[in-house]
């Protein structure tokens, strides 16, 4: 064999031992942020997934599991709009499961893409399925109208002080189930300031639980009153908003009502 002929062979072999490297290294990226996921969000993604594959399974497709933005909206049409609500009998699924199942779907594609088993590179998530969505929205629309649905009840959380008794009571059981023993008292006053700071905060419980001394600070704010404003923020490191350390912040003020307190509450989890 020539000396060109060799030099050629081992640059292909060179070639492709690095395109080899590439591909491995890509692929555990991808399994590790797959695995990174938040859990939520893995519950609610992996059960809407294999309920694509499957129903494409049964259509034929070949192969089922692969994602283009027609078989997402054939398979919204047929198995997901008009069904009744698994936990409500009598109810219509609405938009906001849509909406999970297309995110859903939308991600499978995207880690089929980022493999290379996917070819088609045009989102799912596409013009058609947004023309779907707004056909969605007016047929809502158009059923609420026909039938004098009462709009009033959409917001009625708004209308009644239930809520706010109902956050009393949850915030006082928390703190008599920690009044029995020393045993107790860590467990109350933990899952009181955990349920006060995610109430508040607006915040998910996985923020709330992985938060550690360090999260915690206190900001005073000045020329604000009379007395002096100091206000408790935490640091928002992780969960579903913020998988990478951004820093996220919520803020806490003094209440009102020191039994609905979450500075308070974390003023006496942390004493004890």
């Amino acid at each position: 064999m020539s000396s060109s002929r060799l030099d050629s062979l081992e640059a292909v072999v060179a070639s492709a031992r690095l395109r080899l490297q590439e591909e491995n290294v890509a692929n555990d990226i991808l399994q590790e942020a797959l695995r990174n996921r938040p859990k939520s969000t893995k519950k609610a993604f992996v059960k809407k997934q294999e309920e694509f594959i499957n129903w494409a399974r049964g259509k034929e497709y070949n192969p089922p599991e692969f994602v283009t933005q027609h078989k997402l909206v054939l398979f919204l049409y047929e198995e997901v709009i008009g069904r009744g609500n698994r936990n409500c009998s009598g109810k219509k699924i609405g938009k906001p499961t849509v909406l999970q199942y297309i995110s859903a779907i939308t991600s499978l594609w995207k880690f089929q893409r980022d493999q290379g088993l996917n070819v088609m590179d045009n989102n799912p998530h596409g013009e058609l399925t947004k023309g779907l969505l707004k056909n969605l929205d007016k047929q809502l629309h158009a059923e609420r109208k026909q039938s004098y649905f009462d709009r009033g009840r959409l917001y009625q959380h708004l209308l009644r002080t239930e809520m706010r008794r109902n956050r009393k009571l949850v915030s006082d059981f928390f703190w008599k189930d920690g009044s029995r023993n020393m045993n107790s008292a860590f467990r109350g006053l933990r899952n009181r300031l955990g349920y006060l700071l995610s109430e508040q905060g607006l915040i998910r419980g996985e923020n709330v639980r992985d938060l550690e001394l360090p999260d915690f600070f206190s900001v005073i704010f000045e020329n604000v009153g009379p007395t002096e404003c100091n206000a408790m923020v935490i640091i928002k490191g992780r969960g579903k908003t913020n998988q990478y350390g951004k820093p996220l912040f919520s803020g806490y003020y003094r209440h009102k009502d020191v039994t609905l307190c979450a500075v308070s509450s974390a003023a006496f989890f942390f004493i004890f």
